[in-house]
């Protein structure tokens, strides 16, 4: 491997990256600890969106979030001077600078910041104890002098995380010293006391820091603005090589933290994380790493949040990133208690699409969750073989969301008389493209859309093959016979032999009751699936259509270009961004349906196929030191230069192209 590929792959920045403040500001890095709790912010130091924090604390794992302790000035005093190292965004100006100060920035195992001030070199490291409510950083002067001062002053919101906190008189305040070395600040009712444990001495000083400005969220046309409450100041002697470290955690830890033993800890384990993939270098052993910030746990089980810094656990992303992140990885326990956990909120054939923050109730408006549990279920059986636990835990759970989509259920989910599913309800959005501005359902796609006929013969089969396995012809035969009517109903209705593709939906009643024969890509799940609809030769029509008027190397777009509804900007207020969700903006998750397209098109991983799928992970690689460095952003823009934009580490991103890079590697 290159140095410069090692060196990516490290996620590594040197002075030309981080004196470079637009560069530097745009590049985010992330820690969790499994609860959902996360800390964040970007190279440079400053905040640029309003959820960056050290301390984001799900409150009721793993949602409920509040947004704790935003950051620390630090200010580092030695012979040569007085250096401030932190850097903040106000109106008009940039204040301090201390990005100017970096020499490097690595963030594996754990980020690492590395200042050269005066005649120092500091390293400061950022962590999350894995499964602690706690945020922990540690300081070390490794050269260039033998003793320094370190003042550090904390920055407090103490809010729900996807508000904003200005100047009250209600974080007024003065922080509590428990013990030597241990405070306590008490804000509002309902927010949790936050912990400070350092290695210092603390000077209590009332301040608020007003204005600080978020760049992001200015330029997503929301509030940007914000106050930040600072209760007095911590001071660190550095002594040369020996670490100090200072902890904020949500509640009392049980007992004093040890920041070097925190840190050796966290160091081997993220060591550990890549698991199967460990020393395979490349973008799967990156994905390994990155796919575990995605499992958090929920209750007695486990669930996947969907993304990092605003998205909740939602059903669909869960199940769709069930495969990569649990059984690519090797992880059947996982795969089973993320099954097991959601599958029991199922209602009437529903699962949940999402558990909101806040609320006390899961929201079910979603008609393909449900056919994606079934989809994992059909992976894990493949996967381990473990047929009684499918009998056991899922079977009545899968046969429960046949039936009631036979039956007819909520939203208008129901079969017709042709097999197929309708589905649908004026103001709701019921697929993956579900964009909704103030009340306007951007891709409302009533009627019968194409992947939900793929999701749900693909369900049938399932069943019919389960209850082989189980030795029951009669009720394996029930499954065939509905699956069959599928197949020669999809044949007849979504196949546009004139066009070489497949329409979106058929009896669509926002156009008429008619066919909207729209190019998108998610006829792909036609052919992607365990059991497709489309013969190879059909498929292989499609992938060439869609290779050549979808495909971007970040992506599928949603729409096709020539469409006169396509949208290539990913830009300004909620609105105009939800507009151009689905209306041609670039998805990476929909390379993994792309890939398994193309391979049951060309009857297997042939060389030509392994070329393509290659091609196509390596220009992935470089995404790697963009945006959510390490990780995966949501969405991108569907025109060069093919912008990160959307959430910066998002879970069906790494673990469809973990899934389909580790596929790709098992056939090179």
């Amino acid at each position: 491997m290159s140095a410069t590929l090692c060196a990516m792959l490290s996620h590594s920045f040197g002075p030309d990256d981080l004196h470079d403040l637009d560069t530097a500001a745009s590049r985010e890095w992330l820690c969790t600890n499994g609860l959902g709790s996360s800390a964040s912010g970007t190279l440079s130091g400053a905040l640029t969106r309003r959820y960056h924090s050290l301390l984001t604390c799900a409150t009721r794992p793993p949602v409920h979030r509040m947004h704790l302790v935003s950051k620390m000035g630090e200010t580092l005093r030695t012979t040569a001077g007085t250096f401030e190292l932190d850097t903040n965004v106000y109106p008009g100006q940039v204040h301090p600078e201390g990005y100017r100060h970096l020499s490097e920035v690595r963030l594996r195992p754990v980020p690492t910041f590395r200042w050269r001030a005066g005649d120092a070199q500091l390293d400061k490291r950022v962590f999350m104890p894995h499964g602690e409510q706690a945020t922990v950083v540690v300081y070390e002067l490794v050269s260039g002098c033998d003793e320094a001062e370190l003042f550090l002053r904390p920055m407090l919101t103490c809010r729900d995380f996807h508000g904003l906190t200005m100047q009250n008189p209600g974080l007024a305040g003065e922080a509590g010293e428990e013990e030597a070395g241990h405070l306590v600040f008490r804000p509002y009712p309902g927010i949790p006391d936050i912990h400070l444990y350092h290695d210092g001495d603390f000077h209590p000083s009332l301040v608020w820091f007003r204005n600080l400005e978020y760049p992001v969220e200015r330029e997503r046309g929301l509030p940007f603005r914000e106050d930040h409450w600072s209760p007095g100041v911590v001071r660190l002697r550095l002594k040369r090589g020996v670490p100090a470290a200072v902890v904020f955690s949500a509640g009392r830890l049980p007992e004093r933290p040890d920041g070097a033993k925190l840190l050796a800890a966290e160091v081997a384990r993220q060591k550990s994380l890549a698991g199967p993939f460990a020393g395979s270098g490349g973008l799967v052993e990156a994905l390994a790493i990155a796919s575990d910030a995605f499992l958090v746990k929920r209750d007695e089980g486990q669930s996947i949040l969907a993304g990092y810094p605003w998205f909740e656990d939602w059903g669909r992303d869960a199940f769709i990133s069930l495969p990569g992140l649990a059984l690519t990885m090797e992880r059947p326990e996982v795969a089973v208690s993320v099954l097991a956990e959601l599958g029991q909120h199922v209602r009437e054939g529903l699962l949940p699409n999402r558990f909101p923050d806040g609320a006390a109730e899961p929201v079910y408006n979603s008609v393909d969750a449900p056919l994606w549990f079934i989809h994992a279920v059909g992976r894990y059986l493949e996967a381990t073989d473990d047929i009684e636990t499918v009998e056991e835990l899922f079977l009545p759970v899968m046969e429960q969301i046949v039936g009631s989509y036979v039956r007819g259920t909520g939203f208008g989910i129901a079969m017709d008389e042709d097999g197929l599913i309708d589905q649908g309800e004026e103001g709701c959005a019921l697929t993956w493209m579900d964009a909704r501005v103030e009340g306007w359902v951007v891709t409302p796609r009533r009627g019968k859309p194409v992947e939900i006929q793929a999701l749900w013969h693909n369900a049938l089969r399932t069943l019919e093959c389960l209850h082989h396995e189980l030795e029951e012809p009669d009720r394996a035969s029930k499954y065939a016979e509905l699956a069959d009517l599928v197949a020669r109903s999809f044949r007849d209705r979504f196949w546009l032999q004139d066009r070489g593709w497949c329409a979106d939906v058929v009896d669509d009643p926002d156009h008429g009751g008619r066919t909207d024969a729209s190019l998108r890509p998610n006829q792909l799940f036609a052919a992607s699936l365990p059991h497709p609809l489309l013969g190879p030769d059909e498929a292989r029509q499609m992938v060439d259509t869609v290779r050549a008027r979808l495909l971007t190397p970040r992506g599928l777009r949603t729409l096709a270009s020539n469409d006169p509804r396509y949208v290539a900007r990913y830009e300004g207020g909620p609105k105009s961004r939800d507009a151009a969700y689905h209306m041609g903006i670039a998805w990476p998750w929909l390379l993994g349906a792309y890939c398994d397209a193309l391979v049951h098109a060309e009857r297997g991983w042939t060389p030509q196929v392994v070329k393509e799928v290659r091609h196509l992970l390596k220009g992935m690689e470089t995404h790697l030191t963009e945006a959510g460095v390490g990780s995966i952003s949501e969405i991108f823009e569907p025109e060069p230069p093919f912008r990160p934009v959307g959430c910066p580490q998002q879970a069906w991103s790494v673990a469809e192209l973990l899934r389909i890079a580790a596929e790709c590697s098992r056939h090179s």
